[in-house]
């Protein structure tokens, strides 16, 4: 059995938790929480081009999986390609870089984009 990566998604969330209520502070949760929502829709997107027939390699393995998205004539692979870019550099600026501020709109927003990626992901034909 191979793992479930929405439960990336679902652990994201449950690191934002009760965000309405604690607006400032806790930056670690947030940080933790879009890298772990990224995961979830990289991680959805990778397994589907899997099973496409792909050959994900693992260096490069972001950018091959958001291009072979884009490299579609389907509108809804390229609005998931362009998702997970954005999704991407909010992964990227909440991992490395220490003098940004992630706060929690940005954790709701990439748990937000990682929702669409995995639905869209999950209506695309076999």
């Amino acid at each position: 059995m191979s793992f479930n990566w929405v439960e990336f998604l679902g652990f994201a969330q449950s690191l934002i938790g009760d965000f309405d209520t604690r607006p400032h502070g806790e930056e670690a949760k947030f940080r933790a929480a879009v890298s772990r929502a990224y995961y979830a829709a990289h991680g959805m997107a990778r397994e589907k081009l899997k099973h496409e027939g792909h050959t994900v390699p693992t260096k490069r393995a972001h950018q091959y999986v958001i291009d072979a998205f884009r490299n579609s004539r389907d509108k809804s692979r390229i609005r998931i390609a362009d998702d997970l870019n954005v999704l991407l550099s909010k992964r990227i600026k909440a991992d490395y870089r220490a003098d940004a501020i992630i706060q929690v709109a940005t954790a709701k927003l990439a748990s937000q984009l990682a929702e669409g990626i995995i639905q869209g992901i999950e209506t695309l034909a076999e």
